[in-house]
């Protein structure tokens, strides 16, 4: 990753997740603030040129049909408008999946960033920087909304307690205890629990639990891209007899390895592909990083080939049922040949 990437961040306000305003937002409409942010335009950081057809190819985790997807899109945009964090302009009398939308985002300057706003017991203002790095390791809104809470939050020796958790992830306690422990389970996080102590009356109490990101896993992440995109094949100068588009044999920036590259590498038949890939898939797997990811693409690559054999053995199905099985009954005739008339019966 370079250093431009490294320091690319996108400031979310902290007053999202003041629960009981009008500023704070979904999981949908935080990770729609997340996106448009990284799409601005070079020439102006705070103005995005898009559509709800191109933000729905891109942000497919918001739902995995089409049509709902896109729903949910246009449904977080206006809520985004509306909560001030964004302005619209369209031409088309209403907002369409292909109408030219120009988004306009908040600057650091507006009162959004500058004043606190008071939420319970708990104040927020400000904001913390969500880089590409912290989006990649996370699967879903709520864990982007927990390790930015959690990295605004530690660098003042902050204690979080779960009802605290509750109320800023909209959550019962059990989800929020599950989506805690989840998060630590998968490295991104860093749980301390609180000391017991004894109060005046003699009770045993223990103190709140504080959090902090977990730096090795940030660490680990870059390894893991910096083996994909800078891997080098020893049988470049051989040549692969496999056709179908991969990004096996690239190198560059945008050579991320994506299902469809597992579902051909364990389909091809081309050898040069093969050990190659294999060669890639051994240093990827160096980090533990790497490894869930190449465990993830390959399980699904599998699965896909699973039912493309089930799809085939349907489809033979299908066509032996066409076949009709029923026995015939053969009715002999005489030829127009037969000349059994003449040579008689010995």
């Amino acid at each position: 990753m370079t250093k431009k990437t490294e320091d690319y961040f996108v400031a979310m306000p902290n007053c999202m997740f003041a629960f009981d305003t009008d500023l704070y937002v979904t999981d949908e409409e935080f990770l729609l603030f997340y996106y448009l942010g990284t799409i601005v335009q070079a020439r102006n950081p705070h103005l995005v040129l898009t559509n709800i057809e191109f933000l729905s190819s891109i942000m497919v985790s918001f739902d995995s049909n089409s049509s709902r997807r896109k729903s949910k899109i246009k449904k977080a945009l206006l809520s985004l408008e509306t909560k001030e964090y964004i302005s619209i302009h369209h031409t088309s009398s209403e907002i369409k999946n292909n109408s030219s939308l120009k988004i306009s985002i908040i600057d650091l300057k507006h009162p959004i960033y500058t004043n606190s706003v008071k939420s319970g017991k708990w104040t927020y203002m400000g904001f913390t920087q969500i880089t590409e790095n912290m989006y990649s390791s996370v699967k879903n809104g709520k864990q982007l909304k927990i390790i930015s809470y959690v990295s605004w939050r530690s660098q003042i020796d902050y204690r979080i307690s779960y009802y605290e958790w509750e109320r800023v992830l909209d959550v019962s306690h059990q989800t929020a205890v599950k989506l805690i422990s989840e998060c630590q389970k998968k490295g991104l996080i860093i749980k301390h629990r609180g000391d017991y102590f004894i109060t005046p009356s003699g009770e045993i109490r223990q103190e709140t639990n504080s959090y902090e990101i977990n730096k090795k896993k940030s660490t680990e992440f870059n390894l893991a891209k910096e083996i994909n995109t800078n891997a080098k094949s020893e049988t470049k100068s051989m040549m692969s007899i496999e056709t179908r588009p991969n990004n096996w044999f690239e190198t560059g920036d945008d050579s991320w390895l994506t299902e469809n590259d597992f579902y051909i590498y364990l389909t091809s038949k081309c050898f040069v592909l093969k050990e190659h890939a294999d060669k890639r898939i051994a240093g990827i797997q160096k980090s533990e990083c790497g490894a869930q990811k190449i465990k993830n693409k390959m399980e699904k690559a599998e699965n896909r080939i699973r039912q493309a054999i089930l799809e085939n053995e349907k489809l033979l199905d299908s066509q032996r049922d066409m076949i009709d099985t029923r026995e015939t009954t053969y009715i002999p005739q005489k030829s127009k040949y037969d000349i059994s008339h003449i040579i008689g019966n010995d």
